[in-house]
């Protein structure tokens, strides 16, 4: 095994591992069987669907498939439009609620 497929290897085993967990704690949540108190519905459903993606492009760079580095590229694209979305509502709550005392 060539120190490339190794890396591509061990970064499909984490991305595999990484979105299985995504995927336990987003659906138990989802199904009401894991209360995680306040969440923001779209960032919980994003990370659902986001942890199925990281399954698929885990099992692709574990395969050794072009496509894999562009799944993983769009995935990193994605949460951070999602983390933008999150500040952005984060903002716009505390200017309705103002800013919570320390």
């Amino acid at each position: 095994m060539g120190k490339t497929n190794r890396a591509s290897r061990i970064a499909g085993a984490v991305a595999i591992g990484f979105g299985l967990l995504t995927i336990a704690s987003g659906g138990a949540t989802l199904l009401g069987g894991l209360d995680m108190g306040r969440v923001v519905g779209f960032v919980l459903w994003f990370n659902m669907l986001a942890g199925l993606a990281y399954v698929v492009a885990g099992l692709g760079l574990w395969r050794g498939r072009k496509w894999a580095f562009a799944l993983s590229l769009t995935i990193f694209v994605a949460t951070v439009l999602v983390f933008s979305g999150f500040g952005l509502y984060v903002r716009v709550a505390r200017s309705r609620c103002g800013p919570s005392s320390p």
